[in-house]
C-alpha cells in the first residue's frame, strides 16, 4: 500500500441519484465522481465508498483502473470480514484480467452469486492469468 487518502465524494449528489432512480446506474456514474487528479495511472487505485445501494458491493472501471468498494452490503450491513472483503477481492480479481465464471461445487472468487465451495477459490488457469498481469506492476 503507498498511501491512504481520505476524501469527501466527488459529485455526490449525482451518485445517490443514480442509486435511487431507475433509469441510471450507478457504474455508469462512478467515473464521473472521482476526481483525476486523484488517480495515478500506475498503481492499482482503490476506492472504498460507503454504500452502494441494495444492487452492488462494488465494481472495477477498467477505463480509470479503479477498483470500487462499498462499506455496507447490498443487505445494509457493514460486514468488512464477510461479503464486502469477497467483494473487493473479486472486483481485484477483474483487475487482474480474471472474467467471471460459472458457479461450481469446488466455489469461485469470480462467480458471481455463487455460494457454494470456496468463496476464495481460482483455479489454475485463473492463478497464473493474474500472477501474469501482477508482474506488469499495474492493473489491466
Amino acid at each position: 500500500m503507498e498511501s491512504v487518502v481520505r476524501e469527501d465524494a466527488h459529485r455526490e449528489a449525482a451518485f445517490r441519484e443514480a442509486l435511487i432512480n431507475q433509469a441510471l446506474s450507478p457504474v455508469k456514474v462512478l467515473p464521473t465522481l472521482l476526481a483525476p487528479e486523484n488517480l495515478d495511472t500506475d498503481i492499482w487505485n482503490v476506492f472504498l465508498i460507503r454504500d452502494f445501494g441494495p444492487t452492488l458491493g462494488g465494481a472495477y472501471l477498467p477505463r480509470q483502473k479503479v477498483v470500487v468498494s462499498a462499506e455496507i452490503d447490498p443487505r445494509g450491513q457493514r460486514d468488512v470480514t464477510g461479503d464486502m472483503a469477497h467483494s473487493l477481492a473479486h472486483e481485484l480479481g477483474h483487475s487482474l484480467v480474471l472474467a467471471h465464471v460459472p458457479c461450481t461445487r469446488a466455489g469461485n472468487l469470480m462467480a458471481t452469486d455463487c455460494s457454494a465451495g470456496s468463496r476464495t477459490y481460482l483455479d489454475p488457469s485463473q492463478v497464473t492469468r493474474a500472477q501474469l498481469q501482477a508482474h506488469f506492476g499495474r492493473p489491466f
